[in-house]
């Protein structure tokens, strides 16, 4: 990918300058949304965003079409909750046909997933953009504003890594501008897909210098593969900008497998062989102590009134910091 110096400099700053506005503050992975909530994709998404406060709803007239297309939204997320997501799919698509735009990140995700039917990311990736093209910054209703930006690091996944062998859509200058537009609404998955983008580049070291940075904003959102990636950056380092560090490579692998679920907790993989019994302890408890704090402001968040939601005052992670979990000085 080839891209100049001072357009990285300035998506860099731009990012940084954001994120010093916004918290730290998320509580799960964003590919986790397996489960469901009551009218959607449920708190796994929603807690992704919680940089601003739920706006006022505006009263809307809507035309009878749309009173169709919201009746066909509310029958299909029955189905969703129900299980039933054959039904919701066409639900949902034929609300989409009724204009319901947000019926697109329901039917990208059960394309994407292959609920319903079978797995079809071509159709996935058009539903996804289609409602990462109606982004509006100063949307006022939350969900819509939530999917929104949501569908705009999807549809950067899908640029990023491209669609099926052919790598067919694959663009990474484009999949960097949508994820640097989501980062600023401190989408954990924005942050993690902008490092990729960096570290799939061919360009220089300095272009690489905000890897961790962006990687360590997405673990403390709870992203289970941002540890992970730290973790293998921390094993074998960047030429010319990070050293590996082989006791912070076992405490994000500790980090990265909690996030994913007391599930995995519980099957942990043993310590990693080659470390000394000090330095796998060191591990573990920078990992505790990450963990420790991830925790404390998921349950301080939570207990903010939704009116209140404003961004906690916290430190981001340095843009240039070193791999360790340990709290930046």
């Amino acid at each position: 990918m080839r891209t100049s110096e001072g357009t990285w400099r300035i998506a860099g700053a731009a990012v940084l300058g954001a994120a010093l506005a916004l918290s730290l503050l998320a509580a799960a992975p964003a590919p986790a949304l397996a489960q469901d909530g009551g009218d959607g994709p449920g708190l796994d998404l929603l807690r992704q965003f919680h940089s601003y406060a739920p706006a006022r709803r505006m009263p809307q007239r809507r035309a009878p079409n749309q009173e169709a297309g919201v009746a066909l939204m509310r029958k299909g997320r029955a189905a969703w909750r129900a299980g039933d997501y054959a039904l919701a799919r066409k639900l949902f698509a034929q609300a989409f046909d009724k204009g319901e735009v947000l019926a697109g990140w329901y039917l990208g995700y059960l394309y994407s997933t292959g609920r319903g039917g079978k797995v079809d990311h071509e159709r996935a990736f058009r539903y996804y953009r289609a409602l990462a093209k109606r982004y509006d910054s100063d949307e006022r209703d939350l969900r819509r504003l939530m999917l929104s930006v949501d569908a705009l690091v999807r549809v950067a996944d899908y640029y990023r890594t491209g669609v099926g062998r052919k790598k067919k859509h694959q663009d990474l200058r484009r999949a960097f501008r949508l994820y640097n537009i989501a980062a600023a609404h401190n989408h954990a998955g924005a942050f993690y897909g902008m490092a990729m983008v960096a570290l799939a580049s061919k360009g220089r070291i300095a272009r690489r210098r905000w890897v961790v940075g962006w990687l360590k904003r997405a673990a403390m959102a709870g992203h289970a593969p941002a540890a992970a990636a730290l973790s293998q950056l921390a094993s074998r380092g960047i030429p010319g900008v990070l050293k590996p560090d082989p006791v912070a490579a076992e405490a994000w692998r500790i980090i990265s497998l909690r996030l994913r679920g007391p599930a995995v907790f519980e099957n942990m993989a043993p310590p990693k062989a080659g470390l000394a019994a000090d330095q796998n302890q060191q591990a573990a408890q920078l990992a505790d102590h990450f963990l420790a704090t991830y925790m404390r402001l998921r349950r301080v968040r939570s207990a903010l009134p939704s009116a209140q939601a404003a961004p906690l005052p916290t430190r981001p992670a340095a843009a240039m910091g070193a791999v360790s979990p340990a709290p930046e000085q």
